[in-house]
């Protein structure tokens, strides 16, 4: 993912600096992060700072970036590929694997 896709899921996540309950009732804190995507874990009271939240989301990217990767078909130039992680980052993996849009992808149709 390149810097302007990590900008765009900072835009669309926001960021928070004190861990949160998200409406699924899953802890969260930084750019999206939930101890399920790996470390560190999150815990009520917890803080992070900018710097650190952006550490931490691209750690968290990786995992997204292999699986879009691993999903395509064809090769994308890089904002297309990056715009499809920030997709997947939000929709989740499996969502995005089934997808209308990595199909529409997938067949070259970027409309």
């Amino acid at each position: 993912i390149n810097s302007y896709g990590l900008d765009l899921i900072k835009r669309f996540e926001g960021f928070r600096g004190e861990a949160y309950l998200c409406p699924a009732g899953v802890w969260t804190i930084g750019y999206g992060h939930t101890s399920m995507a790996g470390p560190p874990p999150v815990r009520k009271g917890q803080k992070m700072s900018r710097a650190e939240a952006t550490k931490v989301l691209k750690a968290d990217v990786e995992d997204f970036a292999e699986g879009v990767r691993a999903a395509l078909k064809r090769d994308l130039n890089d904002n297309q590929f990056s715009a499809l992680v920030s997709f997947a980052f939000n929709v989740g993996l499996g969502a995005f694997r089934s997808s209308s849009v990595l199909k529409a992808v997938n067949r070259g149709d970027f409309e």
